[in-house]
């Protein structure tokens, strides 16, 4: 492909949509497109890919609902380039993905803290797993979506496989408690697919038990986890079965959790008036049993408020969320999605300028808090695969790029 906006077109093809009309957005995609591939040609010479697979392959990783620039921002394509050579079978980009990321992994399992002579077969699992589908799954290699290095995606791909290999050589199960621990931080920290193991392991546990206090709290857990993941229906599963068997219990901190929870999977539905009335019940609930958690909440109902029009209100527990924040010390539960939430009202309004301050603070406090996590793969995956966390760096990117700060001066 040579000639004007070949690519482009290629890859409106590859998302069967139709070509862009402004000719300058063409022309733009057209530049994209064109220096991901020299970068990627630069990366791996002498790899049989075709430039109509490779963007095949980038097509499958795009939302063009939210415009094709927009969505192909922060996009590695070079890396996405070798992903699609391996994927193909092509022996030369299998070549240079050992040459160029073998020493990702080895590196990241040699940190770990495993027995020194399996480090070699963790390694060679992984890499067989990024590779070769198992089980009716895929090959993990297909699931890098390119946001993000593929270094990174290695890393956290690396250190999953050696928490399996651990919990595989348990001799016996540890105490639910301990899974239910480990399972809420690991999807905390961005490793959403081990928490969710750990927990319905956890719940396992309790429902053969009975531990009927317990379950309620696994449930909600687990609904966490899964919502992380996007399975946004079996996360309401989760949080309604714990209100049912919450009922009237007084149990204010896990009912306000529950509401709160189900509001964001309404808003994510668009359903507006329903996660409005969900984060007023988690407000009232917080208020009466857990205020660390009532900005939290409020942010939560600013934006349903937001969404249905209500841009007055909005701001105003937008404010009243942030406020109460910034009086609090440590570190609370919900601190970015207010902080991300406050950022994007005020853009909203119009003071852009104070928008990029408060984004510009989050990063900063985002940064601080990860220099104290001793892991790097906890630490990139704190930063890179928390939703929210990710959205502030995207944002503050975003922002600074489009001169954010100068045009309200």
């Amino acid at each position: 492909m040579t000639g004007d906006q070949e690519l482009a077109e290629a890859l409106t093809r590859a998302l069967s949509i139709e070509s862009l009309e402004d000719a300058a957005e063409q022309s733009a995609l057209e530049a994209r497109l064109r220096e991901g591939l020299e970068q990627a040609r630069s990366k791996c010479p002498g790899a049989r890919l075709s430039v109509e697979s490779w963007l095949a392959h980038v097509a499958s990783k795009l939302d063009p609902g939210i415009g094709l620039m927009h969505t192909l921002e922060g996009v590695h394509l070079d890396e996405l380039y070798v992903v699609a050579g391996c994927l193909s079978g092509d022996r030369k980009s299998l070549e240079l993905f050992e040459q160029l990321y073998g020493g990702v992994v080895s590196s990241t399992v040699a940190k770990l803290r495993i027995d020194a002579d399996a480090r070699d077969e963790v390694t060679q699992e992984v890499m067989s797993g990024l590779l070769v589908p198992r089980s009716g799954e895929p090959a993990k290699l297909q699931n890098y979506s390119g946001r993000g290095s593929l270094g990174s995606y290695l890393k956290v791909i690396a250190t999953r496989t050696a928490l399996r290999r651990k919990r595989r050589r348990r001799p016996e199960g540890p105490p639910a408690d301990s899974l239910l621990i480990e399972g809420y931080f690991l999807t905390l920290f961005g490793l959403a697919e081990e928490g969710e193991s750990e927990l319905r392991r956890a719940l396992d546990v309790v429902q053969r038990l009975g531990l009927s206090e317990l379950e309620q709290m696994m449930q909600q857990n687990l609904g966490f986890a899964l919502l992380r993941l996007g399975r946004r229906a079996e996360a309401e599963e989760c949080y309604a079965k714990s209100l049912a068997a919450l009922g009237e219990s007084g149990a204010q901190r896990k009912q306000g959790i529950s509401h709160l929870y189900l509001a964001q999977i309404a808003l994510e539905r668009g359903e507006h008036a329903c996660a409005e009335l969900a984060a007023r019940q988690s407000v009232e609930c917080f208020e009466a049993g857990a205020p660390h958690l009532v900005p939290f909440a409020r942010a939560v109902t600013a934006r349903a408020l937001m969404e249905s029009g209500q841009t007055e209100p909005a701001l105003w527990e937008a404010d009243a969320a942030y406020a109460h924040l910034s009086e609090k010390t440590g570190v609370a539960e919900g601190e970015f999605y207010v902080r991300w939430t406050k950022a994007d009202l005020v853009s909203r309004s119009g003071d852009r300028a104070e928008a990029l301050r408060i984004v510009d603070l989050a990063a900063a406090r985002l940064r601080e808090l990860a220099a104290r996590i001793q892991s790097p793969e906890l630490r990139t995956s704190f930063l890179e695969r928390v939703p929210v966390h990710a959205l502030v760096f995207s944002l503050r990117e975003q922002w600074h790029a489009d001169g954010h700060g100068e045009s309200s001066r």
